[in-house]
């Protein structure tokens, strides 16, 4: 069972990164085909899978494999988000709203996202062709992000490595695709969701490294219950929410000298060991203003 859940959340995070495509990768995230075999590969839509003969229009699988045939290498991170890599800023970040329409940010003209229809919207890409990297370009970066080795795979050794992981936020920070890096640590601690923290739970918890900063930390998102005593909303729970900040590099948290639960520094230290394995924060009662203990 452990060997399973590895597996999935190996391969979850992989996905997050655009490593892998279900067509691709078995269960256990062994390539089912060779790389040139993967680049000939189309998808086949919905009306091919069950033999309806209906000859309708997949925008996002015809646009996908346009793009392919044209060097193109279109990525997603969950299968709504989709992106294609540039050479000198943040990805062309692609979506695909209804059957009619695909929106485009260009990152680097800084403008709100636009809206086209199909051709238009292969236009515009092979317009900025010169901008983008080529099909085999972005599988090398892609591979470089999460550089995993195939036999650790298969063997099921890879619950992935705080050492690892950071490589992986680095080189997303040189790219600087900021949200990438958000969405990497979303999955990387994801395991801490639901816990209760601050008299409140975890709700969220991702990775700040941009790319315009000197600055690299875990945000920890907590929501609270409140009930109102008085005020407007007497006699009603309220939902609140509050930050905690990791400095990954500097190994601090921002609650340093708030007053704590001695449960409240057990979670927050393994948040801290799951990155820094060495982090002062191993001694729970040195490092936190534990209520009582001090």
């Amino acid at each position: 069972m452990k060997k399973q859940i590895l597996s999935e959340e190996f391969r979850r995070m992989q996905k997050l990164a655009g490593i892998i495509t279900e067509a691709a990768f078995n269960s256990d995230g062994e390539p089912l085909m060779t790389h040139n075999q993967y680049r000939d590969y189309n998808e086949p839509s919905e009306d091919e899978e069950y033999g309806d003969s209906n000859d309708r229009m997949d925008i996002r699988r015809d646009f996908i494999n346009e793009m392919k045939k044209n060097n193109i290498f279109v990525e997603t991170f969950d299968g709504q988000e989709y992106f294609i890599r540039c050479k000198e800023h943040e990805d062309f970040m692609i979506y695909f709203p209804d059957d009619e329409t695909i929106e485009i940010y260009d990152t680097k003209k800084g403008e709100q996202t636009q809206e086209f229809r199909y051709q238009d919207a292969v236009d515009y890409v092979l317009l900025n062709k010169g901008h983008l990297l080529t099909f085999d370009e972005s599988v090398k970066e892609r591979n470089r992000e999460m550089d995993i080795d195939s036999q650790d795979r298969k063997n099921n050794l890879s619950e992935i490595s705080s050492d690892l992981f950071k490589s992986a936020i680095n080189v997303s920070k040189e790219r600087g695709t900021d949200r990438r890096t958000y969405k990497l640590g979303q999955t990387y601690f994801n395991q801490f969701i639901g816990k209760p923290l601050m008299d409140g739970k975890i709700i969220n918890i991702g990775v700040n490294k941009p790319q315009q900063g000197n600055y690299s930390d875990v945000s920890i998102e907590i929501e609270k219950e409140i009930y109102q005593n008085d005020g407007y909303h007497k006699g009603k729970t309220m939902i609140e929410k509050d930050f905690v900040y990791y400095d990954i590099d500097k190994d601090t948290f921002n609650t340093d000298n708030k007053e704590i639960s001695r449960k409240d520094a057990v979670v927050l230290s393994r948040i801290a060991q799951h990155i820094n394995p060495d982090t002062k924060y191993k001694e729970t009662g040195k490092y936190f203003n534990i209520k009582g203990f001090r």
